[in-house]
């Protein structure tokens, strides 16, 4: 064998705009893999601090995201290997899609479909409302349709130059649907947190601003990447740029939910100190989202400040007598949040 066969076809086999078809698959299977790596350190740092405490439901959330994105990733890097490896110096092998309708409009969708689902269950818990987040649902329902639609299309064409021109309803419906959601899911959510900000502690106040703060990162994040597929997609139907922003569209619906997840160690972190007359003890806050639905409805699920100091009984008291005036009295143990004395006022 020699060198000669394993030089590339002579240039005049390629056409000048080459990189028009190859630049946005390779961008898009590059940054695919980058975020997986990232998607595997959030599913790490999950299973450090909460795989012993979350709910089962959660638990499938974040794992199975994981392995769907592997899969997913799998099915990307076999299109790289085909276009940029078995089907070198063959141009006519960039135009067939392969597994790109799967990993990209259809496993999409899946990932859009169970994080706004997530985002949607948590709006409900929030507002205490049921038609809303119904409405929010049909919209995540309405993209994933038109996901699998854009799949089942894309693979019966088997073209990228027949998908861009026989494809165009499906899919602007499935990155429609999916920008719409996300912006309706941020809009909503940060209403339901700021609802009544001045009627919180300070401590839950602080906690609302930096859910508020992700809250926009992320949904924003997901709803811009879909927005600037859809652009790419209408504006240059000749060619396939829309594939870099399909290629990640799904590891960041993973992330933005499993960041969601994770923000609970930073929001359940609260410092320890003493003093000389009296210590304080503090028990790690168990953040809910219910603690920030306003009205009657609230509970709040902070930590509670317990300070201990000498003179909370005196030697005038029996201890006995203490314990005799709790179990006749339980509402006296604790009020607001302090420590009460039984035989008088609330202590600090």
């Amino acid at each position: 064998m020699s060198q000669q066969d394993f030089l590339p076809p002579p240039n005049r086999y390629v056409p000048p705009n080459i990189q028009d078809s190859t630049a946005a698959p390779f961008l898009g299977i590059l940054l695919n893999w980058g975020f997986m790596g990232i998607v595997g350190v959030q599913v790490y740092v999950y299973y450090l601090n909460f795989h012993d405490t979350d709910r089962k439901l959660l638990k499938w959330l974040a794992y199975g995201s994981f392995v769907f994105d592997l899969v997913q990733t799998c099915l990307a890097t076999w299109d790289g290997f085909q276009w940029f490896v078995s089907g070198w110096g063959m141009v006519s092998e960039l135009d067939v899609p392969y597994s790109a309708p799967v990993n990209s409009p259809l496993m999409d969708a899946i990932a859009a479909l169970v994080v706004q689902s997530y985002y949607c269950w948590r709006i409900y818990i929030l507002s205490g409302v049921m038609w809303w987040p119904v409405i929010l649902e049909a919209v995540t329902l309405l993209q994933a349709g038109a996901g699998a639609a854009s799949c089942i299309i894309a693979m019966d064409l088997k073209s990228f130059a027949l998908i861009t021109e026989r494809d165009k309803v499906a899919t602007t419906m499935f990155l429609g649907a999916a920008a719409l959601g996300d912006t309706c899911i941020a809009t909503t959510t940060i209403y339901l947190l700021l609802r009544g900000a001045d009627q919180r502690p300070q401590q839950v106040g602080r906690m609302v601003s930096r859910i508020v703060r992700l809250v926009v990162e992320t949904n924003m994040l997901t709803a811009g990447v879909a927005i600037v597929a859809l652009v790419t997609f209408l504006a240059w139907p000749a060619n396939n740029f829309f594939l870099t922003p399909l290629y990640i569209l799904g590891k960041l619906y993973t992330t933005s939910m499993l960041v969601m997840f994770n923000q609970r160690i930073v929001l359940n972190k609260q410092p320890v100190s003493s003093g000389s007359q009296a210590s304080e003890h503090r028990q790690p806050p168990t953040f809910d989202v219910l603690t920030l639905r306003g009205g009657p409805r609230a509970r709040a699920t902070t930590a509670v400040e317990v300070r201990v100091d000498k003179s909370t009984l005196s030697d005038d008291i029996p201890l006995e007598s203490v314990k005799e005036h709790i179990n006749a009295y339980p509402q006296d143990k604790q009020t607001h949040g302090h420590q009460r004395h039984p035989y008088g006022n609330a202590q600090p």
